[in-house]
């Protein structure tokens, strides 16, 4: 029987770096975004954000998708272009207690805030809101987020004594597509692609899947029993290099 190409569909856009790596590989890669994600800050949250800026809180921070419009938020209070203030009416750098995921999401906090500033990080967030109920940190704590985030951390730090609250400053917005081609894996980065995609499909049970994240990987366990592989690293590129190392360990054939 003659061999044919690897094909993997990724539920999440991907770059053109990673689609380089597949093709040197012989892969057939391909994405189809199942969420869309976009900023989003209303503006009762703006002025949230420009009050907590000269305070001392606990930040966290579980999706890039999170940081990136907070920084980018702070970055614009500071320059006066947010509101009509005179720039430098809050302090250069918040002095923001911070946690968050490892990978992506903390390289970007390190890049606005000072190492130091870093406190707590973790693979998932259940294991970060443990960590943080250890820290008993006396500062309220504040949780950026979007619009369907998973319960997990909130329910656990929602009754921190000095206060816990939670502020939406992306949505995400599902764009389910129905899959009439054959794929040999399906690679999941988040929970709600996983709701999107199986909306309107089904996976054959010999289909193992590729995910990051344990809240992404039990979300799967709600709509099939296939095999689970779950990248060591929040990196698309790393979970799409594991996939391909799968499958040319186990010489598929179809």
């Amino acid at each position: 029987m003659q061999n044919k190409k690897i094909k993997i569909l990724s539920t999440g856009t991907l770059s053109n770096d990673i689609f380089e790596i597949a093709n040197k590989e012989s892969v057939e890669l391909f994405d189809k975004p199942m969420i869309e994600i976009t900023e989003h800050v209303s503006p009762f949250d703006s002025s949230k954000i420009k009050n907590l800026a000269a305070q001392k809180i606990l930040a966290i921070f579980t999706s890039l998708h999170a940081v990136t419009p907070v920084i980018k938020h702070l970055k614009a209070i500071q320059s006066g272009y947010l509101t009509n203030d005179q720039p430098g009416a809050i302090p250069a750098i918040p002095s923001w207690d911070i946690c968050c995921l490892d990978g992506k999401i903390k390289e970007a906090a390190i890049e606005y805030w000072e190492e130091s500033s870093i406190i707590a990080t973790a693979k998932n967030a259940n294991e970060l809101s443990e960590i943080i109920l250890q820290k008993n940190s006396r500062y309220p704590i504040v949780f950026f987020c979007g619009n369907r985030r998973m319960d997990a951390l909130p329910t656990m730090l929602a009754n921190h004594p000095f206060g816990f609250e939670e502020i939406a400053v992306y949505q995400t917005i599902l764009t389910p597509k129905t899959i009439k081609k054959y794929y040999d894996t399906v690679v999941f980065f988040s929970p709600s692609a996983v709701e999107s995609f199986f909306s309107k499909n089904k996976l054959e049970k010999d289909i193992p899947v590729f995910c990051i994240g344990q809240t992404t990987s039990a979300e799967i366990k709600k709509y099939c029993n296939n095999k689970i592989n779950i990248a060591k690293k929040a990196s698309k590129k790393y979970i799409i290099e594991e996939a391909i190392k799968y499958f040319q360990t186990k010489k598929v054939q179809r």
